[in-house]
């Protein structure tokens, strides 16, 4: 099983599905190695990272996780326009905002908790940046 599966439900929306795992060190390699490949081909994306099922990774994945973004910011500057988190629990959520205090997010990135909400929000995002 894959840590992540990434889809493009709809043209210029990334839908980033966690699966509800920890992944190992070399699942979460080959996860940020897809997801640098889609986003080559994929450019100028609104993406959805639907968390609903995720688990809290251990520290030493998130410290990596951290350190794979920062390394790689200015790729994910150039082919992201927005990221919108669905994140149903308050828990997850609080994580996050912990993680966006340490590491400041280079993309614009809203936190909402129903895929309904974060596929509307994704599609506005993608209408407005067309116009």
């Amino acid at each position: 099983m894959k840590y992540v599966d990434i889809t493009i439900p709809e043209p210029g929306i990334m839908l980033l599905t966690v699966n509800r795992m920890v992944p190992t060190k070399d699942q979460l390699k080959e996860f940020q190695e897809e997801l640098k490949t889609l986003l080559e081909t994929n450019s100028g994306c609104i993406q959805v990272y639907d968390g609903r099922n995720a688990k809290l990774l251990p520290a030493d994945l998130r410290i990596e996780s951290g350190k794979w973004s920062k390394r790689n910011e200015d790729f994910l500057k150039q082919h992201i326009v927005s990221s919108v988190y669905v994140l149903p629990n308050m828990i997850g959520k609080m994580i996050l905002r912990g993680i966006f205090l340490v590491q400041k997010s280079v993309i614009p990135h809203k936190v909402v908790d129903s895929m309904e909400k974060g596929m509307e929000y994704a599609r506005q995002q993608l209408s407005s940046n067309v116009l």
